[in-house]
C-alpha cells in the first residue's frame, strides 16, 4: 500500500464527516450514546483547531496578532480557531483520544489528525525543513486550500447543532446539559463562514500534494517499490545539499539513476509518436553529465542509500519497462497505465534531482577540492605549473580545472530547467524508432562499474 498524502487525508476526512451527519437525525437508545455522539462531534472540531495551528505556525499568528493590517486568511483561521478553543474546551489531550466510539466522526477526527501530523513532518521544531517538499506547505495557495477546507469541515460539523440538541435531549441528558454543551457551536459556525469567504477563489487551487518523508521500501509490488524507491532518492538527493557527506561519487550514482530513469521511459514510449524523442535527449545529457562527472574525484566516499537504491533500480526499472519490444504506451491495460504513470513521476523526480545535485556540486566545488588524473589536464593548463608536471608524469591526481568543473555546472543548469536540446548520440543511450529502443548499455554494468 503506498504511504497516504494530504489530499487522501483530507479527502477522507471529508468523507468520513459526511457520512456522520445522519446519525444527527437517529433516535439514540441511552444517555450514554447520547454523551458519546457529542465527543465525537468535539473530537472533529478538536482536531480541526489543531490543524489550523500546523497550517499557521504559532510564531505567524504572533506576527497575524501584532500586525496592523494581518492577512484576512491567517486572521480568520485564528479568530475560528479560538472559537473552537471556547467551545470544546481546552483539555489536552482531547477526551475523544482517550475514548472514542468508533463512529464516523471519531474516524474522522484521527484522519485530520493525521493530516496535521503529516504536515508537522516536513519542518522540524523550528521551523525548517525536513524535506524538499516542505516549500509547497509554506505557499500562499496550498495554505489557502487547506484552511478553505477547514472551513468547510467545521461548517458541516456544526450544521448539525439543533438535530443533535433534540436526540441527545430525547435520549435522557439534561436540557441544561444540551445547552452547554451544544449551543456553543453556534460560535463556531460565523468564524467558519468567514474564513471559507476569505479562502474562496476564482480559480480552484489544489491542496498540497505532499507525502510522507520515504524511509521505508515496500517490496511486495514493483510499481510501488519504484515509487518509493525515487521517492527515497529524492529526499536523498535534497538531503546531500546539506550534508558533510556530499560527494562527487553521489552525484555520479544519482546520474546514471537519471540515464536509467529516462532510457526506459523512452523504451515505454517508443513509437512514432509521443514523448520518446524528448526522453531520449534527456537521457542522453544525464548521460554526458555522468561521463564528467566519472572523471572527477572528491574526498568523501559514495552514499550508501544511493548506491542501494541505485542497485535495486537496476533490477526494477527492466521488470517494468523492458528496453526491448514495441512500446506500450499506447495500451488500454490499467496495468499499462499505472506503469506510465510510475514512469512519468520517475521523470519528474528526477528534474528535482538535478536541481538539488546542482546545488550540492556547487558546495562541493566551494567547500572542498575535487580532483582529476593529472594526465587529463591540457598542455595549457600545466604550463608553467612544476608540481602539475610531476603529477602527470607520476599519474597522480591533481585539482580539477575550472573548464571541467564549469562543464559540470552548465550540463546541471541544462536539466535542472528541462532543456530541450538534442546532444550527439552517445553509444550507451537509448536510440528511439518506430518500435523499439535500442543501442543501451543495462545499468547493471554501470552499477558494478
Amino acid at each position: 500500500m503506498t504511504p497516504a498524502t494530504y489530499p487522501e487525508l483530507v479527502n477522507r476526512a471529508t468523507r468520513l464527516v459526511e457520512a456522520g451527519r445522519p446519525s444527527a437525525t437517529m433516535r439514540l437508545d441511552n444517555r450514554e450514546s447520547a454523551l458519546a455522539f457529542i465527543v465525537d462531534s468535539h473530537a472533529v472540531l478538536s482536531a480541526l483547531e489543531a490543524h489550523i495551528w500546523a497550517l499557521v505556525s504559532p510564531g505567524r499568528a504572533a506576527g497575524v496578532r501584532s500586525a496592523a493590517h494581518p492577512d484576512s486568511v491567517e486572521a480568520a483561521a485564528l479568530h475560528l480557531a479560538a472559537a473552537i478553543s471556547e467551545t470544546v474546551g481546552v483539555e489536552r489531550p482531547h477526551p475523544s483520544l482517550l475514548a472514542g466510539s468508533g463512529s464516523a466522526w471519531t474516524e474522522a477526527a484521527r484522519t485530520i489528525r493525521a493530516a496535521t501530523d503529516l504536515v508537522h513532518l516536513h519542518h522540524d521544531a523550528i521551523g525548517a525543513p525536513r524535506s524538499p517538499v516542505a516549500h509547497i506547505l509554506e505557499s500562499p495557495d496550498a495554505r489557502d486550500a487547506a484552511l478553505g477546507r477547514v472551513a468547510v469541515l467545521a461548517l458541516t460539523t456544526a450544521s448539525v447543532k439543533d438535530a443533535q440538541a433534540l436526540r441527545v435531549g430525547q435520549a435522557g441528558v439534561l436540557w441544561g446539559t444540551v445547552g452547554k454543551w451544544l449551543t456553543g457551536l453556534q460560535n463556531v459556525v460565523v468564524p467558519a463562514e468567514q474564513l471559507a469567504h476569505a479562502t474562496e477563489s476564482v480559480e480552484p487551487r489544489s491542496l498540497p500534494d505532499v507525502g510522507l518523508i520515504t524511509s521505508r521500501v515496500h517490496t511486495d509490488d514493483v510499481i510501488v517499490e519504484l515509487t518509493d524507491r525515487l521517492a527515497r532518492v529524492r529526499q536523498r538527493a535534497w538531503e546531500l545539499v546539506n550534508s558533510p557527506d556530499r560527494s562527487v561519487a553521489a552525484l555520479r550514482d544519482l546520474a546514471t539513476i537519471g540515464v536509467a530513469v529516462h532510457a526506459h521511459a523512452a523504451a515505454f514510449h517508443a513509437g512514432p509518436t509521443g514523448p520518446a524523442s524528448t526522453l531520449v535527449a534527456r537521457g542522453r545529457s544525464w548521460q554526458t553529465l555522468g561521463g564528467r562527472l566519472a572523471a572527477l574525484v572528491s574526498p568523501a566516499p559514495h552514499d550508501d542509500v544511493v548506491r542501494a537504491d541505485l542497485t535495486a533500480l537496476a533490477r526494477i526499472l527492466p521488470a517494468v519497462a523492458p528496453l526491448s519490444g514495441p512500446g506500450r504506451a499506447h495500451e488500454a491495460d490499467p496495468t499499462i497505465r499505472r506503469t506510465g504513470a510510475a514512469l512519468g513521476g520517475a521523470v519528474a523526480v528526477m528534474t528535482e534531482v538535478a536541481d538539488h545535485n546542482a546545488r550540492t556540486f556547487a558546495k562541493i566545488t566551494r567547500t572542498s577540492t575535487v580532483y582529476v588524473p593529472a594526465r587529463a589536464l591540457t598542455g595549457d593548463e600545466i604550463t608553467d605549473q612544476p608540481e602539475l608536471v610531476r603529477a602527470r608524469l607520476d599519474g597522480r591526481l591533481a585539482p580539477a580545472p575550472e573548464r571541467q568543473l564549469d562543464e559540470v555546472d552548465k550540463l546541471y543548469q541544462d536539466l535542472r530547467n528541462q532543456s530541450s536540446h538534442t546532444p550527439p548520440r552517445g553509444p550507451a543511450l537509448v536510440h528511439a524508432q518506430a518500435d523499439r529502443v535500442v543501442d543501451v548499455e543495462p545499468i547493471g554494468v554501470q552499477v558494478d562499474a
